[in-house]
């Protein structure tokens, strides 16, 4: 092959993302997750179908009596930035508040059916393991250091879409399913469901946040990643709010590990309220 022609297909793919997107599904995969890039999901306020950069997904599964299983899917829906100039986050400080500003649990894209317990008693497994939780600030806005007045944002588009996608995997994979919500009397008749479906934005570039201190200034700080409670609502998308991750792709190895633990534990809870597991 041509090395010349080589290299100005490499520069291309990088310049454009695609070489981005390609090391954050590498990432996954790494890992034992499926992934997939370039997916399909349906857009309800353009009424189209459009492409997401990438959708992964992880099972933990237990028998009890074939064909029934305790499941838990865990699903990321990403979408995948470069940038060569900073994002800056906004930062609000929560470690004065209470611990309902940091609880990370069922605010977030869920679906569920036939629990062994009711949802409340998950609550301190799911929340574990959160990124809202253990940094114990949120994100309000995010600027794009040294961007042209004229060009838009690139930061609330990708939110929007990722927010969008993961709105149509929640009700592609739920879809058909029992919707039952309360604590049943035998909970292997129907065994134990569990779907999960987190919003995240991979950023390949530099990342800052911002705050003012006690005296006034502006403080700067590099970060690898920052959880955002996103508020973005309509007529089609009527949630309150959406929890959505930026991660640095850097620190995407790093991510994904703590969605392993906190899928994990959350595993485990629900086996144990089951009898499964002493």
């Amino acid at each position: 092959m041509d090395t010349i022609l080589r290299d100005k297909i490499i520069k291309d793919l990088e310049k454009t993302g695609f070489g981005s997107e390609m090391r954050a599904i590498r990432e996954f995969l790494k890992r034992n997750w499926n992934c997939t890039g370039n997916f399909s999901y349906f857009d309800k306020d353009a009424q189209i179908s459009r492409e997401g950069d990438l959708h992964a997904s992880r099972r933990r599964l237990r028998n009890i009596d074939m064909p029934k299983a305790v499941i838990f899917w865990f699903h990321i829906v990403g979408e995948v930035k470069k940038s060569e100039s900073p994002w800056v986050v906004f930062k609000e400080d929560l470690s004065s508040k209470s611990d309902l500003w940091t609880t990370d649990t069922w605010q977030n894209l869920t679906y569920y059916h036939h629990l062994p317990c009711y949802a409340s008693d998950l609550n301190e497994y799911i929340t574990q393991d959160s990124l809202l939780t253990r940094l114990r600030w949120a994100r309000y806005g995010v600027h794009e250091s040294f961007k042209n007045p004229d060009k838009l944002s690139r930061w609330y588009s990708s939110f929007v879409s990722t927010c969008k996608a993961s709105e149509h995997v929640l009700a592609s994979e739920s879809s058909g399913k029992d919707s039952e919500r309360e604590k049943t009397s035998d909970v292997f008749k129907d065994p134990p469901y569990l779907l999960f479906v987190m919003p995240v934005v991979i950023l390949d570039g530099p990342l800052f946040s911002a705050e003012i201190t006690d005296a006034g200034d502006i403080h700067i700080k590099e970060i690898e990643a920052a959880p955002f409670k996103f508020h973005f609502r309509n007529m089609n998308y009527d949630r309150r709010y959406y929890r959505l991750d930026l991660v640095k792709l850097s620190a995407l190895g790093k991510y994904i590990d703590s969605c392993n633990s906190r899928q994990d534990k959350i595993f485990q809870a629900i086996l144990e309220k089951s009898g499964l597991e002493p």
